[in-house]
């Protein structure tokens, strides 16, 4: 087993080590990718304009170098064909937390950033037709997401995973897991509720209202327990 600590943040396929990633084979990887139950991610470096998912006429600006996560049909594609090639006429659709950052970075109006939170997923539209080529031994994971699905760094058992898992539930925790990181909360640490008083939990339920991953209106509380019951959210002793 491959330790965590020698292991980047972002791992291409073509590096995988032999023995894996969390127990995680680079097959196996795209295997769980095309069925939806892991993310892939490719680093788009050529110029693109990114359009609301909602309202493909909404447009965001002009970007590049963005980090955007592959639809999961696209990652069966790519598995079968190695490449796969768009044009302005065949929007790249892009869905994850990673376009989703580097873009909110560099928004300036506040009602534009209201609405790209809003998003599921977006477009991006190349410019002037300039062909677009994916290449297979390109495809990136994250380690966060290969953590979830595989052994822990101390080669322990694996946890049982919900069935709500799925790429969908990886995106729901880590949106969890990242709020309370930026409202200064160690997960595995956080303070019992003062009495009377509302906690942690109420804290990132508002940060996060609003959020397309959580537009169902018990979404955040079975995401919030099921991550009590993997041991990634703990209260403090």
């Amino acid at each position: 087993m491959v330790k965590l600590e020698y292991i980047p943040e972002k791992i291409y396929l073509r590096e995988f080590p032999p023995a894996g990633v969390c127990g995680i084979t680079n097959r196996q990887a795209l295997d769980l990718a095309a069925a939806g139950e892991l993310p892939a991610y490719y680093h788009v470096t050529e110029s693109f304009e990114l359009l609301a998912g909602d309202n493909i006429n909404c447009g965001y600006g002009r970007f590049s170098h963005a980090f955007v996560q592959i639809p999961t049909g696209m990652v069966g594609i790519l598995t079968s064909a190695e490449s796969c090639t768009f044009t302005k006429t065949t929007p790249m659709q892009a869905v994850g937390f990673l376009v989703t950052d580097f873009i909110l970075n560099n928004l300036a109006r506040d009602s534009d950033r209201a609405h790209f939170q809003r998003q599921e997923f977006y477009w991006l539209d190349f410019f002037k037709g300039k062909p677009v080529t994916l290449h297979l031994d390109r495809v990136i994971f994250m380690r966060q997401d290969l953590e979830w699905l595989g052994s822990s760094a101390t080669e322990q058992k694996p946890e049982p995973l919900p069935a709500r898992q799925g790429e969908k539930g990886i995106q729901q925790r880590r949106l969890i897991i990242q709020a309370l990181e930026s409202l200064g909360y160690d997960p595995k640490k956080l303070p019992r509720n003062p009495a009377g008083k509302a906690g942690p939990k109420k804290e990132v339920r508002e940060k996060l209202d609003g959020r397309e991953l959580f537009k169902a209106r018990t979404s955040f509380d079975t995401v919030w327990k099921d991550l009590r019951t993997e041991g990634k959210i703990k209260t403090a002793d």
